[in-house]
């Protein structure tokens, strides 16, 4: 774990229930401790199915309260994250798959149905 990481993870260590982040559309705001909840899930299902140090993730999803949250787990586990644009097409994700070697794609639900019917398995 890096030491901005380090540094990140000991901030949801205290004050709980503190106000943390919020969706732009709706009034609740998730509390550091439910944060560092949702961090610790994302970081069971990752090493659940074997995603882990080193490994590389190609990332595309809207800005949303579970972004950082994605972000803070795959960063603890030593992840290398690549980022696109929730608009980059179908197409180009598929040219990003096939040109590195990434061990998953986590995109938005959207998404799923065309990438799939296209992604040769």
């Amino acid at each position: 774990m890096t030491k901005l990481n380090t540094a990140l993870t000991n901030q949801l260590l205290t004050d709980a229930d503190r106000p943390l982040i919020k969706e732009v559309n709706q009034s609740k705001w998730l509390t550091k401790g439910e944060f560092r909840r949702d961090v610790t899930r994302i970081m069971t299902a990752l090493t659940n199915v074997n995603i882990g140090y080193h490994d590389q993730v190609l990332v595309c999803l809207n800005n949303a309260s579970a972004y950082p949250e994605l972000m803070q787990a795959l960063w603890a586990l030593g992840i290398a994250v690549h980022p696109v644009s929730a608009s980059t097409p179908v197409a180009q994700l598929l040219a990003e798959w096939h040109e590195q070697d990434y061990v998953a794609m986590i995109i938005a639900p959207d998404l799923a149905g065309e990438l799939l019917a296209q992604l040769a398995l």
